[in-house]
């Protein structure tokens, strides 16, 4: 009895790790290269990160290919005249994403809001409730918690009473 104890005990053992091991697993992917290196795209996990050492430049692997990443990037800006998306944006490897967008042209109301799609699944509205704006002016959305989306859009949803045009900027940080 106490044998097969000791085998039981042994097995259960040896099938543990440790927590370096376990960190090591669930930690980001980094990499470094010279800025003469090609980058490497095989392999690689969305959200790697890679630092060239002769240049201390940082990328980030989108899924296809590496994004320069200086804290963040901005995307440029994508106007909006009827309800609409705008492209949808990776936000892999980065923890935050925010919209600003200026609105003309209201005399009635749009209502809007930001969305995120989930790692393989839908499109969700990531501001509680819709916004409904009924004055010309800027306005911002931020979300902070970005390690559970693939991509963000933003949702021009729809339009009363009112001709508007939506000037909508994205950007993605750390």
């Amino acid at each position: 009895m106490k044998r097969m104890f000791l085998i039981l005990f042994m097995i259960f053992i040896s099938a543990t790790i440790t927590y370096a091991e376990f960190h090591q697993m669930t930690t980001i992917p980094q990499y470094q290269c010279l800025s003469i290196d090609k980058k490497i795209t095989s392999g690689i996990y969305p959200g790697s990160i890679l630092k060239e050492l002769d240049t201390g430049r940082v990328f980030v692997f989108n899924g296809t290919t590496w994004i320069m990443d200086a804290v963040g990037m901005t995307y440029s800006v994508q106007t909006l005249r009827r309800p609409s998306t705008t492209t949808a944006r990776s936000v892999v490897g980065f923890s935050e994403a925010t919209y600003t967008f200026t609105v003309s042209g209201v005399t009635g109301s749009i209502v809007c809001n930001m969305e995120g799609k989930l790692l393989g699944s839908g499109w969700v509205g990531l501001i509680p409730t819709d916004t409904t704006i009924s004055s010309n002016e800027s306005y911002g959305f931020c979300y902070k918690n970005c390690a559970s989306l693939d991509s963000v859009r933003f949702n021009f949803k729809s339009e009363s009473d009112t001709t508007s045009v939506i000037a909508v900027a994205l950007k993605v940080g750390r």
